[in-house]
């Protein structure tokens, strides 16, 4: 039943981007998907009538339903047949559609992209970037990027290929592609980078930088801090360009960009404390440019709060004792870890030489609620992050100031993830 329902809905996606024809921008990578599609859809959003791919829906049901439109019906008949009654009249009425879809495009094994490019084909590619997150099923880096890759295997010459230049692995794939390339960095080296940034890093957080697209200009700030952010808004710049949306439009969307939940997103704390939030999923690349935020932000006080990096395959191991000594120079009071995983960063973290009486391990988020809230001092800085199985955002709530808006800041605040 489920393949037939999966082949239904691709069926129906075919046919509604055939009748109304969207430019289509698809997203790519090992990390800053979310944080990409948010930035792109303000920007887009300010000129075009635009939908983005909504919560995860970025696998074989996910981006069908985001193209219909639709939530997921989950194990409700009466919803499948509304869904199905809905993409009917969608194909043989005129319905006002939007003129472009941002979707997010995930792999997690060899086949993936190729599935979903029989589904829709980008006429803007996006990589965001190559990293060891989701290796489960992958060999190397080198296997998993050719699979996500192949993101850019169907542009034509009128189509973009926009990538990461701060990514050497994702560099790889401009390799025979026939479409434009357009590349962005936030490191420089690249067509589109950020000049002049300067970080409020006390409240009001945010960031300040200036971007030149097809020789104009802007200057904006945003209410966001870290890497990952500004390169999702430069990102959405690259778009800007491919789509020559105008200047004043670009920056109105820029500005208003705010992080997702769970990305990188500064909460009041308990105690007059700061959390840095960051709960959504964990890989290694993210973790660290995560630890490099928590080392620049001044307080006397901080703690590391790390969950167990997942579906890393083989190299798992080592990932989780790097982090370790990423977060022992990282200007820690105090770590906390979470999962077996979170023993391995501990141990690199002592081996590194972080003073192992300054080290807790729990097993599951749960039990580390309450020792945390005991560990904090006023003022405190705290970084939580972990992979989404870790539940690391049961963590936040806890120690949040005003646990009442979870549902606005935190991420899987619906459906059975809060009964998990």
């Amino acid at each position: 039943m489920k393949k037939l329902l999966q082949d239904l809905l691709a069926s129906l996606s075919r046919r509604v981007i055939k009748k109304y024809r969207p430019t289509i921008i698809g997203i790519t990578g090992s990390m800053g998907k979310t944080s990409t599609k948010e930035a792109i859809f303000n920007v887009v959003s300010q000129k075009y009538r635009a939908r983005r791919s909504e919560k995860n829906f970025n696998n074989e049901f996910g981006l069908p339903l985001t193209v219909l439109g639709s939530d997921s019906p989950a194990k409700s008949p009466f919803k499948w047949l509304a869904l199905l009654a809905k993409a009917g009249l969608m194909i043989l009425s005129n319905q006002k559609y939007p003129q472009i879809l941002v979707l997010e495009m995930g792999v997690d094994r060899p086949g993936d992209m190729d599935y979903l490019l029989s589904i829709v084909r980008p006429n803007i590619a996006i990589l965001t970037g190559i990293g060891s997150s989701h290796m489960e099923f992958f060999k190397d880096t080198g296997e998993l990027g050719r699979e996500k890759g192949k993101i850019a295997s169907l542009l034509g010459p009128g189509d973009t290929f926009i990538v990461n230049a701060d990514n050497a692995e994702a560099l790889k794939r401009k390799d025979g592609v026939k479409g434009k390339i357009i590349t962005y960095g936030i490191k420089g080296n690249a067509d589109i980078s950020p000049s002049d940034i300067q970080e409020n890093l006390q409240e009001p957080y945010g960031t300040q930088f200036s971007v030149i697209i097809d020789g104009n200009k802007i200057n904006a700030r945003v209410k966001a801090l870290g890497e990952s952010h500004l390169s999702a808004l430069i990102a959405a710049c690259a778009v800007a360009q491919a789509l020559k949306i105008e200047k004043d439009l670009v920056l109105k969307g820029l500005q208003e960009y705010k992080p997702a939940p769970g990305r990188l997103n500064i909460i009041t704390g308990i105690k007059h404390s700061v959390i840095i939030d960051d709960t959504y999923n964990s890989s290694p690349d993210p973790v660290k440019a995560a630890l490099r935020l928590l080392r620049k932000i001044p307080s006397e006080y901080k703690i590391a709060v790390l969950g167990d990096m997942l579906v890393l395959g083989n190299i798992s191991v080592q990932s989780h004792r790097e982090i370790g000594e990423a977060a022992a120079a990282a200007g820690l009071s105090r770590l906390v870890t979470v999962g077996p995983g979170g023993k391995i960063i501990a141990e690199g973290a002592a081996a590194a030489g972080f003073n192992r009486e300054l080290i807790l391990c729990f097993d599951t988020a749960d039990e580390a609620k309450k020792p945390l809230q005991e560990l904090m001092r006023p003022g405190s800085l705290v970084l939580i992050k972990g992979s989404q199985g870790m539940r690391m955002e049961k963590i936040t709530k806890e120690v949040m100031a005003e646990p009442m808006r979870a549902p606005e800041l935190l991420c899987r605040q619906y459906g059975n993830w809060l009964k998990q």
